[in-house]
């Protein structure tokens, strides 16, 4: 077995010393107009569903990778304080999810989704909100858990 060096791309260190944290040079952080060593406050939202006012709910479409269903958002009777404002059905007739009335620190009023079926790989939490041409849009945005 030959016994030439070791081939390795980059400085050796030994185990357990400290490495240094790679840094993106000054150039490409003004290239792109932003400091990119500070963390980001600001997290992507997905539309993943478009819906039109109906009566006293909403009709539409949600779709993601994996779902493409029609959907139905139907007014509920509040049978407690903390119970649904609206029923979230499938084009099928299945219950699928709630929604509540809520209002934004902006003053805006939306709804508050929950989207749940066994075929789901995990709850859908996203929120129902009016855009500027009258359309509502079901927004998503993956929880600091997830």
């Amino acid at each position: 077995m030959p016994s030439g060096p070791s081939l390795r791309c980059g400085p050796c260190f030994a185990w357990g010393a400290a490495r240094p944290a790679p840094r993106r040079p000054d150039h490409a952080k003004a290239a792109i107009g932003a400091d990119l060593d500070q963390p980001r406050k600001d997290f992507i939202m997905s539309t993943i569903g478009n819906f039109t006012a109906s009566g006293n709910g909403y009709t539409g479409t949600v779709r993601t990778l994996t779902l493409n269903v029609k959907v139905k958002i139907a007014a509920s009777d509040k049978t407690s304080e903390n119970a649904p404002d609206f029923r979230v059905i499938a084009g099928n007739g299945l219950e699928i999810g709630a929604a509540w009335k809520k209002v934004s620190k902006a003053d805006r009023p939306y709804l508050s989704v929950t989207l749940d079926d066994p075929s789901f790989p995990a709850t859908i939490y996203a929120r129902l909100v009016e855009g500027e041409d009258g359309a509502h849009n079901l927004i998503w945005s993956r929880s600091k858990g997830d």
